[in-house]
């Protein structure tokens, strides 16, 4: 199970916005934010973005739909992990980003 992000100890702003948080991601670190941090379910606990890449149809229903080992193309997307209810964490592929979250001053970077 991944470590839970450790929130700055600071009650004020980190200062990093999202286009600094992007480039960390983008740069293989993980990002959180303070206004994340009371949690909640549907609360992630920290966001990575995972680079696009081939992969093969090896499992169902893509199989079905593109043949068999047939090759597609992933895009670059942001996933957000989530504390599951069963002890595993959970990952929504595709986070989808609120203005909020966009407009924000208080990310951070996960240790």
């Amino acid at each position: 199970m991944p470590k839970k992000p450790v929130i700055p100890r600071e009650t004020e702003p980190r200062g990093l916005d999202f286009a600094t948080a992007l480039d960390l991601m983008r740069n293989g670190e993980s990002v959180s934010r303070l206004g994340w941090a009371e949690g909640g379910p549907g609360t992630p606990m920290f966001l990575v973005l995972i680079p696009g890449r081939r992969i093969m149809a090896s499992f169902e229903p893509m199989a079905t739909h593109l043949g068999k080992d047939a090759e597609f193309l992933v895009h670059d997307h942001i996933d957000a992990i989530l504390e599951g209810d069963d002890d595993h964490p959970h990952c929504v592929v595709g986070w989808n980003l609120s203005h909020d979250d966009m407009l924000a001053d208080d990310w951070f970077l996960v240790p």
